[in-house]
């Protein structure tokens, strides 16, 4: 069972608000063995104000790179992508980690200004769209990196973000395996740049900073740092210029679809992080629906962040779906497309699985 509380310095918008707003969906009944109530699936309104950035490394063809006047700055070092193909704010970087085809392309890292509520969405859309008319393609190797802005989740008081970041890396620990499900691929979970945080160590550090007393726990946070490539990534908490934690697990794509959803159950998981204390290994049950393990998981994460309905908010007449910025129009393709991505995710676990022949 979960426990206590994670106390933030930012105020956590109350069920009460949130009901307060205007419906946006249709009543749906909630699943079996919850009381007979027509529930109100809404958006959420403190993802709205969670800052939040995207790196996408892909790669261009040279000359559609020469005639769009792109040039790429150094690693951290971008330069301006031009306006107006792309909004304001937006870098090209080099990164040598990216895999490159031979024959006319280079290898880009694009990255994002801080971002935040819908209008941010529209600008990861805008960019993935100027990407693939550009003829950018993306490979296996590549990744889709997602930074939070831990201030604007927490505030400024520094135990409250020591607090959220513990507790935003045991969420991610509970919910690693429907996060590389949503790649689509079995390489994202056993890949060096993206290692996973369920380890003894990072167990350990997490309940340092847990059992530290509110004046200790930002030494305790910085303490137990076990280095960048991991699935989550707390390096930069308490940086001068970014003060983020990076969500590593993701696969690079320019399908929109997928970005925005992936970049929203991120957004969920910081949400879900900002409540009750989380437990650090996931809970074993079967109730969720799925011949494999990435599917369950993404069911389970599904219905615990409010997208399907008849787990959360039982008994309530409104849902809020965690983490969700867009229409809610768009929620079912979205709920659809990282569905499918488990299903391949696990089937190519399977094939892993299989004997090679000699």
């Amino acid at each position: 069972m979960e426990t206590s509380t994670v106390v933030s310095g930012a105020e956590v918008a109350t069920v009460a608000e949130t009901e307060a707003k205007a419906p946006e969906a249709a009543c749906v009944k909630t699943g079996r063995g919850t009381p007979k109530l027509r529930q109100v699936q809404m958006p959420s309104t403190v993802a709205e104000r969670l800052t939040f950035g995207v790196e996408v490394e892909t790669v261009m063809p040279v000359q559609a790179m020469q005639d769009a006047g792109i040039r790429r700055g150094g690693y951290h070092c971008g330069l301006p992508l031009p306006q107006p193909m792309f909004p304001a704010g937006w870098e090209a970087q080099s990164d040598s980690s990216i895999p490159v085809p031979a024959g006319g392309w280079v290898g880009i890292e694009v990255v994002s200004p801080v971002l935040h509520g819908r209008e941010g969405l529209e600008q990861v859309s805008q960019v993935l769209d100027r990407l693939r008319t550009l003829g950018c393609a993306v490979r296996r190797g590549m990744g889709l990196h997602v930074h939070l802005g831990v201030e604007s989740a927490a505030g400024a008081d520094r135990a409250a973000q020591a607090a959220f970041v513990e507790n935003f890396v045991s969420v991610v620990a509970q919910f690693e395996t429907a996060l590389y499900a949503i790649t689509g691929s079995a390489w994202r979970r056993t890949n060096h740049y993206c290692a996973t945080v369920r380890t003894d160590g990072h167990r350990a550090a997490v309940e340092r900073v847990r059992r530290a007393a509110k004046g200790r726990k930002w030494q305790a946070l910085h303490d137990g740092h076990l280095g960048r490539y991991h699935s989550v990534n707390t390096q930069n908490v308490g940086s001068y210029n970014r003060n983020t934690v990076e969500v590593r697990a993701l696969a690079a794509s320019l399908n929109p679809i997928k970005v925005l959803a992936s970049v929203q159950f991120i957004l969920g998981l910081a949400e879900k992080a900002l409540g009750r204390r989380a437990r650090f290994d996931p809970p074993v049950t079967r109730i969720y629906r799925g011949r494999g393990d990435g599917t369950r998981q993404v069911e389970r994460a599904l219905s615990l962040l409010g997208w399907s309905l008849g787990r959360k908010d039982v008994g309530r007449e409104t849902c809020v779906a965690l983490g969700w910025l867009d229409d809610l129009a768009n929620l079912a393709a979205a709920k659809a497309e990282l569905r499918r991505l488990a299903r391949k995710f696990d089937a190519a676990v399977a094939a892993e699985a299989l004997p090679r022949a000699a």
